[in-house]
């Protein structure tokens, strides 16, 4: 079967399945649903339909929120994370919406790109649901289920789905097609393989519903742990945009064993994993209770930061440029947090990079490690634009598992902060980090300067 084919298929099932599916944001206006899209980073759609109630009752037109102070419209949208980001993007957009389209929403896509806080998602979205016009829009559920469904052959970046989708699905189709993947993704087609495929409109041509079933009966001696490690990301997936998603404690074990069809051990096992990272507490006498304002949270500074997914979880394309990669002579002091013998001469390989959120430089990162580690590989066959875990994970055989991390706000040095095109009052925040093997090994050290494009959380266990 040709993806083609395959597209024709899923695009009929779906339309029977889901023939009303529309987007989930309530707006009455185009310049709602850009501010609306906006706020849904990282954010449920529910939610987010319920704060603009109050900034929409403030704020009822372009020309009333472009004047607003962004600090005030921070107080109200701060329910949907990453306050400080959203009421800049929201205010810079209004501001030029009211200055250069006579207050309304421009239907050029390229125009719509422009705009502060839009991204390709959001303007396809504008695009397709505002105006009709052709869009495919690539969220997460998106993403997820044309890999899944074999549609797209491992491609996670929204850019490049989105590329390959408008070979294959009609432009009429488009829009409301990539709404049924959301409403389907929801019901249906869980990050992992589950039950939830003896319902599916899809399983029978489904690449990974195949994939598991050929696999299920295959034992790993670590089989057990695996699986509790799954069902914690299912759960905590079911937590932010699932059956969950408003729930102020979760089943019993027993039912949640039935749900995602693991034993009660497993279950229990995912459950101590979410306890420990802050997404539930477990009340002897009471149950399993949601902390909804730390399920919310993603970027947190005490789990592991990607830039990459940081960035596209808001609706920009991540890509790097300005790479430089040479080799150093390491000085005693480096050495010595790489567990090298600062007595001895070593060599390493320097990888420095600019990143950028679709066209705006968002961060400045140097990652260094030996040059043994490549066991005398050539460094000019070796892509050092993908992220540094992998190239260490693919080049060196080697898996990071843990970070020691220490932060402080730094002005950071000239050539970086022109890269970054800071304002002289900003700051940067600098994370240093020594990343370490499964053997406990250090592995490579890594320095990340942050613009105040990004917000970040901790969670602090205390008991």
């Amino acid at each position: 079967m040709t993806k083609q084919e395959l597209a024709a298929i899923c695009i009929a099932r779906l339309k029977a399945e889901y023939p009303d599916s529309d987007c989930t944001l309530d707006y009455d206006h185009a310049w709602q649903l850009l501010v609306s899209v906006r706020l849904a980073a990282q954010c449920t759609d529910a939610r987010v339909n319920v704060v603009v109630q109050e900034l929409f009752a403030k704020y009822p037109g372009v020309k009333e929120l472009a004047a607003a102070d962004p600090a005030d419209i921070e107080a109200i949208v701060k329910p949907c994370g990453l306050g400080h980001s959203k009421a800049r993007d929201i205010s810079a957009c209004m501001r030029i919406l009211r200055d250069r389209y006579d207050c309304h929403v421009p239907d050029d896509f390229n125009a719509l790109l422009a705009l502060p806080g839009v991204g390709r998602k959001s303007a396809n979205l504008i695009m397709g649901d505002v105006f009709g016009k052709p869009a495919i829009v690539t969220d997460t559920h998106c993403i997820r289920l044309c890999n899944r469904i074999g549609l797209v052959d491992n491609v996670k970046e929204p850019a490049k789905v989105e590329r390959e989708l408008w070979k294959i699905i009609p432009p009429a189709e488009g829009n409301g097609f990539c709404h049924r993947l959301v409403d389907h993704g929801r019901a249906c087609a869980q990050p992992e393989p589950s039950p939830y495929c003896d319902k599916c409109c899809l399983a029978d041509v489904c690449r990974a519903r195949k994939e598991f079933c050929m696999n299920k009966t295959t034992e790993n001696r670590l089989g057990g742990e695996l699986r509790s490690q799954q069902a914690a990301r299912r759960l905590l997936e079911e937590l932010r945009r699932g059956r969950y998603a408003d729930a102020a404690q979760l089943p019993s074990e027993l039912e949640l064993a039935d749900v995602l069809g693991v034993s009660r051990t497993v279950v229990r096992d995912a459950l101590s994993d979410l306890e420990r990272d802050g997404y539930v507490e477990r009340v002897r006498g009471i149950g399993t209770l949601v902390n909804h304002d730390v399920v919310r949270v993603e970027n947190r500074m005490d789990q592991k930061l990607e830039f990459n997914r940081m960035i596209r979880s808001i609706g920009r394309v991540p890509h790097s440029d300005n790479l430089m990669v040479t080799r150093e002579t390491a000085m005693p002091e480096l050495a010595a947090k790489l567990g090298l013998d600062p007595e001895r001469e070593h060599t390493l390989v320097f990888v420095r990079r600019r990143v950028l959120a679709d066209e705006t430089p968002v961060l400045y990162s140097t990652d260094i490690l030996p040059l043994a580690l490549f066991g005398g590989k050539r460094l000019d066959t070796i892509d050092f634009s993908r992220p540094i875990f992998e190239i260490v994970e693919q080049h060196c055989h080697v898996e990071v598992t843990e970070t020691l991390t220490t932060l402080q706000a730094v002005q950071g040095v000239p050539g970086i902060r022109r890269q970054l095109g800071l304002r002289p009052e900003q700051a940067l925040l600098q994370l240093d980090e020594i990343c370490y093997s499964r053997t406990c090994k250090p592995v490579l050290c890594c320095q990340t300067c942050y613009t105040d494009f990004f917000d970040f959380a901790m969670v602090r266990k205390l008991i």
